[in-house]
């Protein structure tokens, strides 16, 4: 990941598990260019994986997403006063 950082606001653990990620999916990669695989057979392989992957991956984000909603609800109804039933 030359001259860019992708790695904001992330623990070390999740940055050392993206770097892990990157490496594993680089060496792979070159191992199936050096097996004389066409481009189009490795886009093809790495979609099939992001697509298998792809429902848990979206099922992560939007829970994010809802915690991040009911945690400034939260936040703005203790800063009017309002009550938690």
């Amino acid at each position: 990941m030359e001259d860019t950082n992708l790695y904001i606001n992330l623990t070390e653990e999740q940055e050392d598990a993206l770097s892990d990620l990157e490496l594993a999916a680089d060496t792979l990669i070159q191992a199936c260019i050096d097996a004389g695989c066409k481009a189009i057979d490795i886009l093809d392989t790495l979609n099939t994986v992001r697509n298998k992957h792809e429902s848990e991956l979206g099922r992560l984000a939007y829970r994010q997403r809802l915690q991040e909603h009911n945690k400034r609800i939260k936040d703005l109804n203790s800063v009017v006063g309002v009550k938690e039933a």
